[in-house]
């Protein structure tokens, strides 16, 4: 006999598009369609932000390394993740300007994954100035010194700080911003996630 997890079970059961126990049956049933627990259902419309940091050099000799913060954004439900932007100065007002425009402009993340929630810290450069910035969608903010309340922002931070920022010190933003798109691609389509039953993200163009 072959034994397997409950979860394992429900994995597969949601994968097919079979309804918990106490609804099968019951007229709840529809062919494909995707079981999401409550958990899912909240997390679908809601994209969370946070911050992480890299070691950049100034191409000079004998010049000291500087700290360059990179902005990273993630789909809750989808995993789908991206770049929002990268600084190796201080988050100032009009980079924070440019991030929120990047995050829900027309052609912006969260309209693109039909996202109406984004979710970040009480860390400081998340100003209201830039949350003002953030039209057509409710800001959630998590409690202080609570960082699992933004746990897949937490998460991914330290997939793209062991898989590419710390595995070199950078020549310069630009360098940096390369390999944060070159990681992010590999992390979209190539990168199996146990979240999503060991399926990518985004479905790679060729086998």
């Amino acid at each position: 006999a072959i034994s397997i997890s409950s979860s394992s079970v429900r994995n597969i059961l949601r994968r097919h598009g079979i309804p918990p126990a106490p609804h099968r049956g019951r007229g709840h049933d529809e062919p494909n369609a995707l079981v999401m627990t409550t958990d899912e259902a909240r997390n679908a419309d809601t994209v969370a932000i946070d911050f992480c940091h890299a070691v950049v050099g100034t191409g000079e000799t004998g010049s000291p390394l500087r700290a360059a913060h990179v902005l990273i954004a993630i789909h809750l439900i989808s995993r789908v993740a991206m770049v929002v932007g990268v600084t190796t100065g201080k988050p100032n007002a009009d980079f924070m300007a440019r991030c929120a425009v990047t995050l829900t402009g027309p052609d912006g993340f969260l309209p693109a994954h039909q996202a109406t929630k984004i979710r970040m810290d009480h860390d400081n450069i998340f100003s209201p100035a830039f949350r003002a910035n953030l039209t057509g969608v409710t800001v959630e903010r998590t409690a202080v010194r609570c960082p699992w309340q933004n746990g897949h922002a937490e998460r991914f931070v330290k997939t793209l700080k062991f898989g590419i920022l710390r595995k070199a010190i950078w020549e310069n933003e630009t360098s940096l911003r390369l390999g944060c798109d070159l990681f992010i691609q590999h992390y979209l389509t190539e990168r199996p996630h146990q979240a999503l039953d060991g399926r990518t993200p985004v479905p790679p163009a060729t086998p």
